[in-house]
């Protein structure tokens, strides 16, 4: 049986990409990408936004009414849904990305919602048999649109040691075998700044220190950071980026702050595979 899913393919990055890959091999689950109102199943990303509509959207609602329920699993929203937001679809919730995304679902429901909380690409690490050496000492993941940005460029001006790590993956062939390359060089970096949240997410499962560097401002702002980070009980704490290219405190010092242990990640890893639906 194969499930219809949904995640973005506008820009096929690390977070989208993961999808289809991690529910084939580690939960021996086939999905087909379908556009979001045919999906039955949302997984990873920011994505929640697709089972709502404006208030005023009548024909999607009623239409939402008579499908399949979604099934989320581990999603969260990419902005806070505003007061003219409601759900259109009626839904099967088994996780959530985090309590920001709970939070703002439960006023949707008009009721709570007793769920693990946590990014399903915690799991990441299962997809490699092995780990790499540590090769890099300082990987730099840029978010789709800053890649190759005059920011990014100045920052490898500061940091010659520094390495940039592309999360997209263009076209069509071998996605896969090119997925576990990316995972696997970004495990074998020592430290990484990250402007895209499954950049940090994947440091966090590998147990790299990590720490979210803001270039500019994001259309969608912090919010899936913040999110993120809620289903640890913490706040996201991103570095500027003039802050490293004028600043006199060193990497190591930048690095001890604002750490997830490996017990708060392998807890909260444990709690989402479990959570994993049944089809």
């Amino acid at each position: 049986m194969s499930i219809p899913i949904y995640y973005s393919r506008k820009h096929i990055n690390l977070g989208d990409a993961i999808n289809p890959i991690l529910l084939r091999n580690l939960f021996h689950v086939d999905t087909h990408l379908v556009k979001y109102h045919k999906a039955e199943f949302f997984a990873v990303g920011s994505i929640l936004e697709k089972v709502t509509s404006p208030r005023y959207d009548l024909g999607r609602r009623i239409k939402g009414y008579f499908q399949t329920p979604a099934t989320i699993w581990s999603s969260g929203f990419l902005v806070p849904p505003t007061v003219h937001t409601v759900l259109c679809r009626k839904l099967k919730i088994a996780a959530l990305r985090g309590k920001l995304s709970q939070g703002y679902l439960e006023k949707l429901l008009g009721h709570k919602i007793e769920v693990p909380l946590g990014d399903g690409g915690l799991l990441m690490p299962k997809l490699l048999t092995e780990l790499p050496p540590k090769q890099i000492q300082l990987g730099i993941i840029p978010h789709h649109s800053e890649v190759g940005s005059a920011q990014i460029q100045r920052l490898l001006q500061k940091f010659p040691q520094a390495v940039i790590i592309s999360p997209e993956i263009f076209g069509n062939e071998r996605i896969e075998e090119r997925l576990l390359e990316l995972l696997r060089k970004i495990a074998s970096c020592e430290m990484i700044f990250s402007t895209s949240l499954h950049g940090i997410v994947a440091a966090d499962a590998f147990g790299i220190p990590c720490r979210h560097l803001i270039c500019g401002q994001l259309p969608e702002g912090t919010f899936k950071f913040n999110d993120y980070r809620s289903a640890f009980g913490l706040t996201d704490v991103p570095v500027e980026i003039n802050e490293l290219l004028h600043g006199t405190v060193s990497l190591s010092e930048i690095f001890q702050k604002n750490q997830l242990s490996s017990d708060q990640v392998a807890e909260v890893s444990e709690n989402i595979q479990t959570a994993f639906p049944r089809f």
